[in-house]
């Protein structure tokens, strides 16, 4: 797998500024062959063999993902406009192509077999550069840039949540410090395109993106009550504060995964999507609270665990959620105890 092969994509961090021409629309899988990758004008006559960029084992990645994305990004519906945007935009956002080679080999990792850990360390090295190359390329997102970018964070979001989950933490403070730098990390990647939501939703992607059509359904439905409980508790609370105010608002967050989980109750990949939306659905006060570790944003934190639970069989979650379920249960007060009734109830019943 280290036999190296002439790199046909080169990722030179100040290339990868130069102004791009007009993005062509990703073609379907029977004309892939026929897809246009952008090339500065500047950049042709840097195009060599001497210093290699991929390896054989990245075209296996590539391979994988060509082959399973949909399934590891848990997505009902033709991924492929997802690979052609990577490899159309290699030159102009080369963050995008190292980020699906980094999730796709991590994925192969966690498929057993003699090359599970060179996998893990080439997901490690492949993210690293991805995130190299972001930083230095994100103060120019455009409008030729703005879809690699929306795609590299949706990618780099299942990446850094599974090796968030995955660690097994001696104690609740090591979580919360690995989580909120995970949270942090993809609210902040994605926010860069915000400003083009609009022309994401009206895009090639449209047909991925239904969260967001059942997401207008469950606001016209009555919320359902597992979150009641705790709501009402703190609605209670004689000591309300700011902090309080940005946990109900994560609570309202987690009836929103519940909610729109039952929207369709046979769909396993809009529960797991609901699910990772989370993280960016709460707001900065709440995270902030949660870095504080202020009791009511662990509570808040469980019942979101409860939610990574029942949605266990992702390969991206595993069994954490019960895991941070009973770290909370274990390190908050009594006077919190009964209210973490529900989370705990959830892993009885599954």
């Amino acid at each position: 797998m280290s036999d190296r092969v002439c790199s046909f994509l080169k990722t030179d961090t100040d290339e990868a500024k130069l102004p791009t021409g007009t993005v062509k629309s990703p073609s379907p899988p029977s004309s892939a062959a026929a897809n246009v990758v952008i090339v500065p004008q500047q950049l042709t006559s840097s195009l060599h063999c001497d210093s290699p960029t991929f390896t054989v084992a990245h075209m296996v990645f590539l391979h994988h993902a060509e082959s399973h994305m949909a399934d590891f990004m848990a997505l009902k519906g033709n991924v492929r406009p997802m690979i052609n945007t990577a490899i159309e935009h290699a030159f102009t956002a080369p963050y995008l192509l190292n980020e699906l080679l980094a999730l796709s080999a991590l994925h192969l990792s966690t498929q057993g077999g003699a090359e599970a850990r060179l996998f893990n360390h080439q997901a490690t090295e492949l993210q690293t550069r991805s995130l190299e190359l972001f930083s230095k390329a994100k103060g120019d997102i455009s409008d030729s840039t703005y879809m690699p970018t929306f795609i590299f964070a949706s990618l780099l979001g299942i990446h850094v949540l599974h090796e968030t989950l995955k660690t097994e933490y001696g104690t609740l403070a090591d979580f919360v410090k690995s989580f909120v730098s995970y949270c942090r990390l993809h609210r902040g990647v994605r926010a860069v395109t915000g400003q083009y939501w609009s022309e994401i939703l009206q895009s090639d992607l449209k047909p991925l993106l239904y969260i967001a059509t059942l997401s207008k359904q469950t606001e016209s439905q009555s919320p359902g009550i597992e979150t009641d409980q705790l709501r009402e508790f703190l609605t209670g609370m004689a000591t309300s504060s700011a902090a309080t105010e940005a946990c109900l608002g994560a609570l309202t967050g987690v009836q929103w995964v519940l909610d729109m989980a039952k929207q369709e109750p046979t769909r396993y990949d809009v529960g797991v999507h609901a699910v990772m939306a989370w993280p960016l659905y709460v707001t900065d006060g709440y995270i902030e609270a949660l870095h504080q570790h202020q009791p009511e944003a662990l509570v808040v934190l469980a019942f979101y665990a409860a939610t990574l639970h029942r949605y266990r069989q992702y390969w991206a979650f595993g069994s954490s959620g019960s895991s941070v379920v009973h770290l909370v249960a274990s390190s908050i007060g009594s006077f919190w105890q009964d209210i973490l009734s529900w989370p705990l109830q959830v892993l009885i019943e599954s």
